[in-house]
């Protein structure tokens, strides 16, 4: 099968199979390494999971891939509490927003249920509002005051 190129008549099957193979490989041995880890005599770099890390990976906000080093470490790097990494071969793990947190080893940062909160960043759980106080809607930063007139019910 011949396809029709610019500036040619046409690419055969052969030279179009070569092509591709070389972005693949491109695409492969430049773009994902970052954030790789390489154990002891492994012969090649193998990718972080969700929820770890390795020095070289993707951006953490942004997901792009950075230019650090081939391999970026040895092992993986569990993210701590209250940190997250959202996707596969990340060089640093997100910190959790006030309102959400997250165990350790984390690929997402959950919200605080409605009744509870987490006023702080990087968190691993969420405290109950005290009696007399709310926090109405889920990721809530602050509890609040019942208004006058209006008891809690709690179920």
């Amino acid at each position: 099968m011949n396809l029709p190129v610019c500036g040619r008549k046409s690419l055969n099957q052969e030279t179009l199979h070569l092509m591709l193979s070389f972005l693949l490989f491109y695409y492969h041995s430049i773009l994902l390494v970052q954030g790789l880890y390489s154990p002891i005599r492994a012969g090649s770099c193998l990718a972080c999971e969700r929820g770890t890390y390795a020095a070289g990976g993707l951006n953490s906000t942004s997901g792009r891939p950075r230019s650090d080093s081939q391999c970026g470490s040895d092992q993986c790097t569990t993210c701590p509490g209250g940190h997250f990494t959202p996707h596969n071969n990340m060089s640093s793990c997100g910190k959790c927003d006030a309102g959400r947190y997250a165990a350790a080893r984390a690929f997402e940062c959950l919200n605080c249920k409605a009744g509870f909160i987490t006023p702080k960043p990087a968190t691993v759980s969420c405290s109950a509002c005290p009696a007399g106080r709310i926090a109405p809607d889920a990721g809530t930063v602050n509890c609040t005051d019942c208004k006058t007139g209006k008891s809690l019910k709690r179920n």
